[in-house]
């Protein structure tokens, strides 16, 4: 692996650190010459990584690390072959160069309670959403024991507390379901509040109750026989 290339990202006041690990081949090379020609060339292929990766920095805000490292490793995927093989002599060495992408120590920091914002809120939305799901299961389960007294029913006691157990079970998820909505609602505005901030609360998917109207090879270096 390399060490860290710097590049600039979009608007040229922050940057990205950018990690690449070289896999090297040769037929009819052993491990230890092998490991000669990529220390040889090794310079060169950093070289065309940091060009590529430069190139496709300039394009991206200083956030956007995991789209920085999508697209610089198509960029270097679709490089003609050739550029990633080297000769001395008789010998040829191929080079597949694989990237990782970190975000820059500043960008970092700023971004930190962004995500921790982000895991609160995927954590309610798993909380609500089970708990709505719960009440709505608890509900089709009365709703069943109900049909079941059409076909056999029971005493006039029997059926009262039957009916009693319902309602509250359809009032306990019209609760959960409305808690919900109101959690919904607050987020959005949470948003609305935070728009220009990197990336609005886009990533939590709102709970469906409210849309229904409250219902990545590490290698050394290596040769090919």
């Amino acid at each position: 692996m390399s060490g860290p290339i710097l590049v600039a990202a979009q608007g040229y006041v922050f940057g990205f650190t950018v990690l690449a690990t070289l896999t090297w081949s040769s037929r009819g090379v052993g491990p230890e010459a092998l490991r000669w020609y990529a220390h040889h060339f090794m310079s060169d292929a950093i070289q065309r990584v940091r060009e590529v990766a430069a190139e496709q920095a300039r394009k991206l805000p200083a956030h956007r690390a995991g789209e920085l490292e999508v697209a610089l490793q198509r960029a270097l995927d679709e490089q003609d072959p050739a550029l990633w093989r080297y000769k001395r002599g008789t010998v040829h060495v191929k080079c597949r160069p694989q990237v990782s992408v970190r975000l820059e120590g500043r960008v970092r920091q700023l971004l930190q309670p962004h995500w921790e914002r982000l895991i609160e809120l995927e954590c309610q939305n798993d909380l609500y959403t089970r708990r709505a799901q719960y009440a709505e299961r608890l509900n089709q389960r009365w709703v069943a024991i109900m049909d079941e007294f059409v076909d056999h029913p029971a005493s006039d006691e029997a059926a009262q507390a039957i009916k009693e157990e319902l309602d509250r079970a359809r009032q306990h998820m019209m609760a959960e379901q409305k808690a919900a909505a109101q959690w919904s609602e607050d987020l959005l505005r949470e948003r609305r509040r935070h728009e220009g901030i990197f990336e609005p609360f886009t990533a939590i998917e709102i709970i469906q109750q409210r849309s229904q109207g409250q219902d990545h090879e590490t290698s050394g270096q290596s040769g090919e026989a």
